[in-house]
């Protein structure tokens, strides 16, 4: 089925709204009773024609044509704009779908992304309203005067620690120095007790020496001071012997018959003075060598236990 135009009688195409040759608004679809429109006389009896509104005659114009004709009309033009319709709907479908598709991707993509970012912002919120809250902050500080009790106590710890390693070092030291004082105090003490030793030897020959021919206990006892060590060196026999040779080589006598017959066998001994006159005279009987020598001796027997 063809179609014209009422007004300049070009060939119209199916669903047009406007004529290609003269630009006439198609307001819909007309024919006459023998076939023919005032401007398409000569054409086909059966053809159909879009018409304006302001070219059809009233007796011509009317915008529906029931019967075959008006279905063939909506198969051919109706049919058309329809599709159409449908076919933009599918393609704003499809764009709206590509769009929400690729936000929601995009939006996946930022959210994973930016996980950490809003943990840390989280992180950094928590914080802050942390430290806006009141009873956080007692915690908080609860929490940080306990750690510094706990490194207070530490410190004491470590400091009574190394305290008591310097008192033990100290102590270590002091057991040293004793040590060793003693060990020198005990080395003086041999040297000297050596010393004395020694000394004692060189009394003993030299009071032997002295003795001579066996006459005297010490025959230089009124010439010069004895020394303890040479006192204390003399056996008691003859410590007794030697304080009463004092007092023999003076004149003195002896009631007692031991120091009585011991004397009258020296040759040097000449007794003339009885004891109780002798020791009337006291000190003044004898020297200063013999005073000295004679309380040297005495000292040394009561030591012993000898008078």
């Amino acid at each position: 089925m063809k179609y014209y135009c009422s007004k300049c009688g070009a060939e119209l195409m199916r669903g047009g709204k406007y004529c290609p040759s003269c630009g006439a608004h198609i307001i819909g679809v007309a024919r006459t009773d023998d076939g023919e429109s005032g401007a398409q006389q000569g054409k086909d009896t059966d053809a159909y024609y879009r018409v304006t509104q302001d070219d059809v005659p009233d007796s011509h114009r009317y915008d529906y044509v029931p019967g075959d004709d008006d279905d063939d009309y909506e198969n051919h033009g109706g049919g058309g704009a329809v599709t159409i319709l449908l076919g933009v709907l599918v393609a704003i479908s499809a764009v709206i779908f590509v769009v929400i598709f690729l936000r929601s991707k995009s939006l996946f993509n930022s959210s994973s992304e930016g996980g950490q970012v809003v943990t840390a912002q989280q992180d950094q919120q928590n914080q802050q309203d942390t430290a806006q809250d009141p009873g956080n902050d007692a915690s908080a500080q609860e929490a940080q005067a306990a750690a510094q009790e706990e490194a207070a106590r530490k410190q004491a710890e470590e400091e009574e620690r190394q305290r008591q390693e310097e008192e033990e070092a100290a102590r270590k030291q002091a057991e040293e120095e004793e040590k060793k004082k003693q060990e020198e105090e005990a080395a003086r003490k041999k040297a000297e007790e050596e010393e004395k030793k020694q000394k004692e030897e060189e009394e003993r020959k030299k009071t032997a020496a002295s003795l001579g021919n066996g006459d005297y206990i010490i025959s230089d006892s009124n010439s010069r001071y004895l020394s303890r060590s040479e006192a204390e060196s003399l056996s008691d026999h003859d410590l007794i012997l030697a304080i009463n040779e004092i007092y023999a080589r003076r004149g003195r006598k002896f009631a007692m018959a031991e120091f009585r017959d011991y004397f009258e066998s020296k040759s040097w001994y000449n007794g003339t003075i009885e004891p109780e006159d002798f020791d009337k005279m006291g000190s003044d009987a004898f020297n200063e060598y013999e005073n000295a020598n004679r309380q040297l001796l005495i000292e040394v027997a009561e030591e012993r236990g000898l008078r």
